[in-house]
């Protein structure tokens, strides 16, 4: 076989391939059979991995959301504390600045109906024997029941003789649930707290709030907080007070 039949017979043969290709149309560049019938296949595993994937990520979305909800949440828990901390330090200066009982309890009367949301209030001392807590000041409650209560009776004789402050954490909670509390009283059922003053180590009186206002059905953690913060300085006010008294005295 000659060069030039060789490469006529190369030129007829591609022409009879450009020919069919023509009369095939598109389909003729696509490939084998074989590789045609798989390509749905291949299209739908691609749609199925783009779909998990967009599911993975709207998850991931998801978690971002409510971690931003939960630090912003933190965020204003956060603020509000700063707030009422703010305030407290504002009010209690009072107390630093008060020089008898009556001054005392007007500004404890005040920090406790604005931070911590009640108005039935009293403050004791104990006796000078040590056997019960004296009643210093009152407010929102009838005074005689607690003109004088022995150590050991109901809520308050408790925190007066343990030194433990109490905490009611719901409304539904019973009363005279101070544990190792001896017999309740009958105004046990209206204490939502009670805490301890103690000055050196000493419990030298109590805060005690009753019922809370309407809108305030519980105390919070940061509402015990602000209760034993502001024990110490009553404790320390009312401290200073009989100690400036007494000096006057002689």
């Amino acid at each position: 076989m000659t060069l030039g039949s060789a490469v006529h017979r190369g030129r007829r043969r591609r022409g009879r391939w450009a020919n069919l290709a023509v009369a095939a149309g598109p389909a003729a560049h696509e490939g084998p059979p074989a590789v045609i019938a798989t390509r749905p296949l291949l299209l739908r595993k691609q749609l199925e991995w783009c779909r998990e994937e967009q599911a993975l990520l709207e998850a991931r979305v998801a978690e971002l959301e409510q971690e931003a909800r939960r630090i912003f949440a933190k965020y204003v828990e956060a603020e509000v504390h700063g707030v009422h901390f703010a305030n407290l330090f504002l009010t209690v200066q009072r107390l630093r600045g008060a020089r008898d009982r009556d001054e005392i309890c007007d500004a404890v009367r005040e920090i406790v109906e604005n931070l911590i949301g009640s108005d039935e209030i009293a403050v004791f001392e104990r006796s000078e024997d040590g056997s019960a807590f004296l009643l210093t000041g009152a407010f929102g409650i009838d005074p005689a029941p607690y003109a004088e209560v022995p150590l050991g009776a109901g809520i308050i004789g408790h925190v007066a003789l343990t030194g433990e402050p109490y905490f009611r954490e719901s409304a539904a909670e019973a009363p005279g649930a101070a544990p190792g509390a001896g017999a309740p009283s009958p105004s046990d059922d209206e204490v939502t707290a009670c805490v301890p003053l103690t000055v050196e180590g000493r419990t030298t009186g109590a805060l005690t709030l009753f019922r809370m206002l309407p809108q305030k059905p519980a105390l919070s953690f940061m509402d015990h907080e602000i209760l034993d913060v502001l024990a110490s300085y009553v404790a320390a006010a009312l401290h200073d007070s009989a100690r400036s008294r007494r000096a006057g005295e002689i």
